[in-house]
C-alpha cells in the first residue's frame, strides 16, 4: 500500500462541515425554506455554542453554499434556495 502526501489546501474539517450543513438543513426545515432566517438561527446558535472562529465563520460558510450552488443572492443581504440547494 502507498501513501500519498499533498500540501493541506485549509479550509473547515470535512466532518465539521457535514454537521454544520446538516444542522442548517434542519434549520431550512424549520423555517419553511427561508434562507435568511434559518441563517440568522444558526448564526445565534453558533455564538452560543462557539461553532464559528476566526478561519471559519458565517459568511465563509454563506460563501460556501454559493459556491457549491445551494443558495443564490437575490438582493444584498437576501438569499434564496436554487434548484440544487432544494434537493
Amino acid at each position: 500500500m502507498r501513501f500519498r502526501y499533498g500540501a493541506w489546501k485549509g479550509g473547515p474539517d470535512p466532518e465539521f462541515l457535514k454537521a454544520l450543513l446538516n444542522l442548517y438543513n434542519q434549520l431550512l426545515l424549520q423555517t419553511n425554506g427561508d434562507v435568511d432566517r434559518a441563517l440568522d438561527a444558526l448564526e445565534e446558535i453558533g455564538e452560543q455554542y462557539g461553532f464559528f472562529d476566526g478561519k471559519f465563520d458565517l459568511e465563509a460558510f454563506k460563501n460556501w453554499l454559493k459556491e457549491n450552488d445551494a443558495i443564490s443572492e437575490v438582493k444584498p443581504g437576501e438569499h434564496k434556495l436554487t434548484s440544487k440547494g432544494e434537493r
